[in-house]
């Protein structure tokens, strides 16, 4: 139902709506003012509400022991993993071991490659960097000789 409805009758979800307190403002006053008019609508409420306050709405307890039956009867249900074969797990620990001696011979026969020299592209930056450093220093300069012509 909204607000926006004729309201004649209350549904029955209505009326459990409105005895838990889940319906919007004007929804709730409309029930409310034919609440005071309806007297069918009343004494359904009133049955409702005695049937519904018996509906326990809090969280299940749930015991210790219960929980762990729970969990070992879940535990037994869930399918079993293969587990890796002694010798499949052996060759694979061989593969790893002949690739790591592989790359340690080959890093001990190779000579260390050289730092590379700065590039071309690097030393201009840095030509740059020195100039703008420069246009700095001249334009401070320019300014303490501005001061000490005017002082």
């Amino acid at each position: 139902m909204t607000s926006k409805t004729q309201f004649n009758a209350c549904p029955t979800e209505q009326l459990i709506l409105f005895h838990y307190g889940d319906l919007d403002d004007a929804d709730k006053l409309q029930v409310e003012h034919h609440l005071q008019a309806c007297s069918d609508c009343r004494s359904k409420l009133g049955e409702l509400r005695k049937f519904l306050n018996q509906v326990p709405t809090g969280v299940p307890e749930i015991t210790a022991s219960e929980l762990r039956s729970f969990t070992s009867r879940v535990m037994h249900n869930l399918p079993r993993q293969p587990r890796f074969s002694r010798p499949a797990l052996g060759w694979a620990l061989a593969g790893a071991l002949v690739l790591l001696l592989t790359l340690n011979l080959r890093q001990q026969i190779e000579p260390p490659a050289p730092a590379p020299a700065p590039m071309v592209a690097e030393q201009e930056v840095l030509d740059r960097l020195e100039l703008l450093q420069n246009l700095d220093l001249l334009e401070n300069l320019d300014l303490l000789q501005q001061l000490a012509s005017q002082g």
